[in-house]
C-alpha cells in the first residue's frame, strides 16, 4: 500500500484527483481487498477471452513490441502506392518555383520504383542520395539514361589528396588546374600502366563533369555534390532521404592542438589575417569548454579563402600540402556556434542552404517543423501518405547491446543472436564492430550512419545490433541554430 500511495503521489497528472485514488487504495485494505488471479475468484473465468494476467491481455510475448487496440485509419500497401505515384507526379509537373516539396512516405513503399515509372518527368533533374553506395543501388533500378557522378579515383593518392583538399577549401579552379598538370604528366609516363588508368579515370571525370553543366539528362550524384551543383540546366532537385540531418546540418569537432598548430603555420608564413581569425575562433572555442552550459556564437562574417589556400599549399606552383595542417580550417570558420560536453570536447555547426530550386524530399523521417525553421524564406510543401498497413515484425532483446556493453563482451553477445535468431545472417551494427560480425559470418549490410535508404534487402530478416545515440550537443547546436529556445536540464533518466 506505502509503494502504491507514493507512486500516485509522485505522478504530477493525477492532480486533485491523487487523493480520491489514495482513498480507494485505503478502502481497499480495510475491506481486505487484494491483488488476486481471476481463476481464484471469478464466475467467468471459463468464457472470457480475456482471462488470465494484464500481460496475457496484450499478448506481450518475450521480446515483441505489441500495440494495444487503437483506432487507426491506415491504407492499404496497395493505395499508398498510388498515391505516392501521384503525389510524386504532381511536384515533378510544377518546376517554375523553389518550394521545398515534403513527400513523407514510409520505409519501404516504393519511392524508387514511382520515380522510374514517371521517367517522362524527370528532364532536367537532379537525383541525390545520401552515399555513392545508395546511388548504385538507385541507378541499377531506376535503370535511366543517367550522368552517374562518381567520385574521382586514382592510383596516385598523393595527387588525389591534394585534389580534394583544393575541392575542400572551395578552390575548384585550382583543383581543375592541378589535375590537368597530372595529366600531362600521366601523358608522359603512358607505358606504365598506373598512370595509363590515372589518365583515363581523369578524362572521364572531366568529361562527366563538362557533360553535368549542359545536359538534360537525369544526374544522379550524392547529396553533398547536389548542394554544389549551380548549374542553369537543373531545374529541380530529388533529395532521396532527409537532406538537411544527412547534409545541410554540418557539425565539426574541435581540434584544439591542430587548430593551434594552423594559428603558428599562418603566422610563420605571414598570413596574418588568417592568424587572427582563427586566434578569434580559438578564443570562442576555448569559451565553450570553460562554460559547458553556455552556447557561443561565432561573429566572424567573413573569410580569407586566398589565404586559405595559401596555408594549405607550401608550394603553389607544386601544390604540395602542408604537412602541418590537419583540420578543416573552411568548414571551421563557418561554424555559427560551439557547444562544450562536461568532458571539455566542443562540437562546432552551421547549416548549408539548399538549392534555390525546387526541392523535393522522400522521406519517411524528414521533420516539417526544422525544414520550415532552416529555410524560412522558402514554401514547405507536405504531401502526407500516412498511415499504411504494416508487414513483418520487430522483436526486441532485453539484453543492451549498448557501444560500451559490445565493447566489454561482444562473444556474449554473439552468443544471445545466434540463440535468438539462429537463421539470420544480415546484420546492422556499428562501424566498428562490423569486423568482429564479419568474423562470426555475419553479413553486414550496413552500419550507422550509413544505412539510410537501402532497399537491396527489403522483406528480409535482419538484426540490429546496438543502440546508436545522437550526441546531445547536436540537438541543442541545431535548436540555436533554427532558433528555437530549448531547455535540457539532464538527459539521463530519473527514477521516482
Amino acid at each position: 500500500e506505502k509503494i502504491i500511495v507514493e507512486a500516485i503521489q509522485a505522478n504530477n497528472a493525477y492532480g486533485s484527483k491523487a487523493a480520491n485514488k489514495i482513498n480507494t487504495v485505503s478502502s481497499c485494505r480495510r475491506y481486505k481487498y487484494s491483488p488476486r488471479k481471476c481463476i481464484d475468484f471469478c464466475p467467468y473465468y471459463n468464457s472470457c477471452a480475456k482471462r488470465g494476467l494484464m500481460l496475457n491481455v496484450v499478448d506481450n510475448k518475450r521480446g515483441n513490441i505489441r500495440k494495444l487496440n487503437m483506432k487507426e485509419k491506415r491504407i492499404t500497401i496497395k493505395e499508398a502506392e498510388i498515391k505516392l505515384k501521384e503525389f510524386m507526379e504532381d511536384a515533378l509537373k510544377n518546376d517554375n518555383n523553389n518550394d521545398i516539396v515534403i513527400i513523407k512516405a514510409p520505409t519501404g513503399i516504393g519511392k524508387t520504383t514511382a520515380l522510374g515509372e514517371l521517367k517522362d518527368l524527370l528532364e532536367n533533374t537532379c537525383i541525390a542520395y545520401p552515399s555513392h553506395k545508395l546511388g548504385e543501388d538507385i541507378q541499377e533500378r531506376l535503370n535511366l539514361d543517367a550522368l552517374y557522378c562518381k567520385g574521382l579515383s586514382l592510383n596516385n593518392k598523393e595527387v588525389l589528396e591534394v585534389f580534394k583538399t583544393l575541392q575542400t577549401i572551395g578552390d575548384y579552379r585550382g583543383a581543375n588546374a592541378y589535375l590537368d598538370t597530372y595529366l600531362k604528366v600521366c601523358a608522359v609516363n603512358i607505358t606504365d600502366n598506373k598512370f595509363l588508368k590515372d589518365l583515363e579515370a581523369i578524362n572521364v571525370y572531366k568529361a562527366l563533369n563538362a557533360e553535368v553543366q549542359k545536359t538534360d539528362k537525369v544526374i544522379l550524384c550524392t547529396h553533398h555534390k547536389a548542394l554544389l551543383l549551380n548549374n542553369k540546366n537543373v531545374k529541380k532537385y530529388i533529395f532521396d532521404e532527409d537532406v538537411f540531418y544527412n547534409t545541410c546540418f554540418k557539425t565539426i569537432n574541435v581540434d584544439f592542438k591542430e587548430l593551434n598548430n594552423a594559428i603558428v603555420e599562418a603566422e610563420k608564413l605571414g598570413l596574418n589575417n588568417l592568424a587572427a581569425t582563427l586566434k578569434h575562433v580559438s578564443t570562442l572555442a576555448t569559451n565553450a569548454r570553460i562554460t559547458p552550459d553556455a552556447i557561443v556564437e561565432n561573429n566572424i562574417t567573413c573569410v580569407n579563402l586566398k589565404e586559405i589556400k595559401q596555408l594549405y599549399l607550401i608550394n603553389n606552383h607544386n601544390n604540395l600540402l602542408n604537412p602541418n595542417i590537419k583540420i578543416d580550417i573552411q568548414q571551421l570558420l563557418k561554424c555559427r556556434y560551439f557547444k562544450a560536453n562536461n568532458n571539455g570536447k566542443v562540437l562546432g555547426a552551421y547549416i548549408k542552404d539548399l538549392p534555390n530550386k525546387r526541392c523535393i524530399i522522400l522521406s519517411a523521417t524528414a521533420n516539417v517543423a526544422v525544414y520550415k525553421a532552416a529555410f524560412k524564406d522558402r514554401n514547405v510543401i507536405v504531401k502526407d501518405l500516412g498511415l499504411v498497413e504494416e508487414e513483418g515484425k520487430t522483436i526486441l532483446h532485453y539484453k543492451s547491446f549498448s557501444r560500451t556493453g559490445l565493447n566489454n563482451n561482444i562473444e556474449k553477445h554473439i552468443e544471445i543472436i545466434r540463440k535468438e535468431a539462429p537463421e539470420v545472417n544480415n546484420i546492422i551494427t556499428f562501424a566498428t564492430k562490423e569486423h568482429n560480425f564479419k568474423k562470426e559470418g555475419f553479413n553486414t549490410i550496413a552500419h550507422f550512419g550509413n544505412c539510410a535508404g537501402i532497399d537491396k534487402y527489403k522483406g528480409k530478416d535482419l538484426i540490429v545490433a546496438g543502440t546508436p545515440h545522437i550526441d546531445a550537443r547536436s540537438y541543442i547546436l541545431m535548436a540555436k541554430l533554427l532558433k528555437i529556445d530549448i531547455l535540457i536540464e539532464d538527459n539521463q533518466f530519473n527514477f521516482i
